[in-house]
């Protein structure tokens, strides 16, 4: 638990864990969360866990409390609450998925993992468990799918509480209703070729739930292992899974039934990341739970890979101890040490300022777009294909408007237009940041630019930095 704390404590937020919280501070009220809901896809249950976290302690804090608050509650299920035995529970909790994925890392799946094992500790609380079950799908669609499982073992034990299978199904389609995207929703992730491809970078992510370490050089988060482990590695965990179900048929078709669904989406929609398909880890371990809660066994491999995923955690752990997850704190650091502040900025791709907009207070010109942000709208139809068409771009911009400055992880390239000031090296999340004036020797960017979102409040009043 003192890792636990202690990785979130170092910890420093990437861009979805700001657009939660940004969402949940900055949205004026009920109506409003909903409709910046419609451009994320996710349901409000950690938004307003978020929300209220931040009117009490603050939006800065709101984040590593949410974390340490489900994280504690994570480990202490795992620790004090589970049946396995007391070296398997200490790789359980070290494992990469529990003490870094989704308890370090802060986001609805801490919040999910959080209730998938409170769910297996509390099975016999005939109504406290269907509770738990309903608040699934009210907090991402994959533990929507995870619930589904949930209520297919209820059924079997003829264990259906009709009042709870009620608030289900309702939580579950309000659930539906409310990720359904807006209009003029653009989704930021390239759409499925649809075709081997698709399948094999599926496999590449389960390859990641049977060994954890990220990256083809371990430091690289989100990454999928080097080649031969990524073609390699899923028939590991795939022979876990369908051993340690041996004899459980209800129970192998939930692992392999969540695995499928997570290859339907990934071919036909988009690929999903190592962090959505890492959840079939999380469910195999909460069914085993079960199993052993029934007077199952532990199977030989299913221990062995959790030593594995436990080893992983730990040198994960190490990395980010010693390594910032993002580097946008110190890119901000750099704006201000440079005297940029009070400028013009842009950002690309949009969203790459987001984490300085929260933590300073400045926003970004949505580029080819003239409008200002920090909370993120998914609503932008025209990104530029190429560099250099950006690059075009910016130049014709500035020699309308004016000379101003563009945050970005893009090797532009230098000319009388374009100057680079300032690079700084990526985090374990891959991202680097690159500070650029465009338009030196032009007059002072000039226009005032109308907000992206309308109708948003500021996220703090007073900035975590300088």
């Amino acid at each position: 638990m003192a890792l636990q704390a202690w990785l979130v404590a170092g910890h420093e937020p990437f861009v979805d864990e700001w657009q939660a919280v940004q969402i949940a501070v900055q949205s004026p009220g009920w109506s409003q969360l909903l409709e910046n809901l419609g451009y994320e896809g996710h349901p409000p249950l950690w938004h307003l866990l978020l929300r209220g976290l931040a009117e009490v302690l603050g939006p800065y804090n709101a984040l590593p409390a949410a974390t340490l608050l489900l994280g504690f509650a994570t480990l202490w299920l795992i620790l004090f609450e589970s049946p396995f035995p007391r070296w398997a529970r200490l790789l359980v909790a070290l494992s990469e998925f529990v003490l870094f994925e989704y308890n370090t890392v802060s986001r609805s799946y801490t919040l999910g993992v959080m209730l998938t094992f409170a769910v297996v500790a509390w099975w016999d609380r005939r109504r406290l468990v269907w509770l738990l079950i309903a608040a699934l799908p009210f907090t991402d669609f994959l533990f929507g799918v995870i619930s589904l499982g949930f209520v297919y073992l209820r059924w079997r034990e003829r264990a259906i509480w009709w009042p709870g299978a009620g608030l289900w199904i309702v939580i579950s389609l309000v659930s539906a209703w409310i990720v359904l995207p807006a209009p003029d929703f653009v989704s930021v992730y390239a759409p499925s070729t649809r075709d081997m491809g698709s399948v094999l970078i599926w496999l590449a992510r389960v390859s990641s739930v049977f060994l954890p370490l990220q990256g083809a050089n371990f430091l690289y988060w989100d990454a999928p292992l080097p080649d031969a482990l990524s073609l390699t590695m899923w028939t590991g965990f795939f022979a876990v899974a369908w051993l340690q179900t041996e004899g459980r048929g209800d129970m192998r078709l939930i692992v392999f039934g969540f695995l499928a669904v997570t290859l339907a989406f990934s071919v036909a929609l988009n690929p999903l990341a190592n962090r959505h398909v890492m959840l079939a880890g999380i469910l195999l371990i909460a069914l085993t739970w079960r199993m052993l809660d029934e007077g199952g066994a532990m199977r030989r491999l299913f221990a062995i890979w959790l030593g594995i995923v436990a080893v992983a955690g730990l040198f994960t752990a190490a990395v980010n101890l010693v390594h910032p997850f993002d580097t946008a704190k110190e890119a901000a650091r750099r704006i201000h040490a440079l005297g940029l502040a009070d400028e013009h900025w842009a950002a690309y791709p949009q969203q790459h300022g987001q984490g300085i907009a929260a933590m300073t207070g400045i926003r970004f010109q949505r580029m080819e777009d003239d409008c200002m942000q920090d909370m993120i709208r998914w609503n932008q139809a025209r990104p530029y294909r190429t560099i250099q068409e950006m690059e075009r771009g910016a130049v014709a911009e500035a020699s309308e408007h004016g000379r101003y400055y563009i945050l970005t992880d893009a090797p532009m390239a230098s000319s009388p237009m374009i100057r680079e000031l300032a690079f700084i090296e990526r985090g374990y999340d891959g991202k680097t940041y690159r500070l650029f004036e465009i338009g030196p020797g032009l007059p002072r960017y000039a226009r005032k630019l109308p907000p992206c979102a309308p109708g948003m409040t500021r996220f703090a009043d007073t900035p975590m930095l300088p």
